[in-house]
């Protein structure tokens, strides 16, 4: 037992540097000694061992602050910094995938990796609350076996649901469960899609929208589909994740949506001069009433150039919308 603590020892010394000190709150040697008599019988270890203990955590790649009259210590290297716990944490919080129960056991869990002083800091720092997110708890166990499926290159069974004006989920498929290939899982606007096979094309699906994920034993289909697709400009594409047909779309900017445009399509894309005022680029596109709904949003920033058939259905999108409203006039 006794050589058991000894081995526990140099643990719990780690854990009091981690936990406990940082360049603020440096602790002094009989503090240290207290701590450690607490996991060690009410045994205070003798000076010299935690010197010896120093010496193995610094070879362990710990770097133990010693103040120049030594008589306070500090972990000068901890794993992650106040500042990068709290950027992981805001990720957390902001993740419409995770549900608000989900959110607040990951910020908990995220406070053992910085101090003590610092993880009360966190709580109030982050909010988790009155954000739009998922209701779906299970979600995180689903994108388990969903990994799992893509490991082991088998098919999943599942169901998949909207919801209704009462708010209530309503399923798809009614009371069968239907089975697809899953080959990737992309992150975009905070939420997961899973990319899957499902027979006949490759499809996009919302996780956090799905239920009852199982492993079938299936073996998975279209790898070679797959194969087509370059994942980096996935959701470049397909602008929030609706498919469509893939089309070679040439645009016109004035020069100064240039930002937007990089924060769009990436740092990669080609910038070609119109004229002195304007630049326009040329980028694969599935076409899809999203991508409509952006270029609307950007109002006369931005111009649809050619395929005519894009233009087309640009032209289209705009008469629909006036009929509506005009429709909607009528009607009052």
């Amino acid at each position: 037992m006794a050589n058991a603590e000894h081995k526990l020892k140099i643990v719990h010394l780690m854990n009091i540097f981690r936990r406990e000190t940082d360049a603020q709150h440096p602790i002094s040697m009989s503090e240290i000694k207290k701590k450690l008599a607490k996991h060690l019988s009410n045994h205070e270890p003798d000076r010299k061992a935690i010197y010896d203990d120093f010496d193995a955590l610094e070879a362990y790649g710990f770097i133990v602050h010693r103040e120049p009259n030594g008589k306070r210590y500090y972990l000068e290297n901890p794993d992650f910094t106040y500042n990068e716990v709290r950027m992981i944490a805001d990720c957390v919080s902001a993740s419409k995938f995770l549900s608000e129960r989900q959110a607040r056991n990951l910020i908990e869990k995220l406070k053992g990796l910085c101090t003590v002083y610092d993880s009360s800091k966190l709580t109030r720092q982050v909010i988790v609350q009155n954000r739009t997110r998922t209701d779906n708890d299970e979600s995180r166990d689903e994108l388990d076996k969903i990994f799992q499926a893509i490991n082991e290159c088998k098919q999943i069974s599942y169901s998949y649901f909207d919801y209704d004006l009462r708010k209530q989920r309503k399923y798809r498929y009614k009371e069968y469960i239907k089975c697809i290939s899953p080959w990737a899982v992309i992150y975009d606007n905070n939420f997961y899609y899973l990319l899957a096979y499902d027979g006949k094309k490759m499809r996009v699906y919302r996780i956090d929208h799905m239920e009852g994920v199982e492993v079938e034993e299936a073996e998975a289909e279209g790898l070679e589909e797959f194969k087509k697709i370059k994942l980096s400009d996935y959701t470049k594409q397909t602008f929030g994740m609706y498919s469509g047909e893939l089309q070679s779309v040439t645009m016109r900017f004035p020069n100064n949506m240039v930002g937007t445009v990089l924060d769009r399509f990436g740092r990669e894309v080609t910038l070609m001069k119109a004229d002195d005022r304007h630049f326009r680029i040329t980028v694969p596109i599935a076409v899809s009433p999203q991508f409509y709904g952006w270029v609307f949003g950007l109002k006369n920033m931005v111009t649809i150039e050619s395929p005519q058939s894009v233009v087309d259905g640009m032209k289209e999108m705009l008469a629909a919308v006036e009929k509506r409203y005009e429709d909607l006039k009528g009607s009052q």
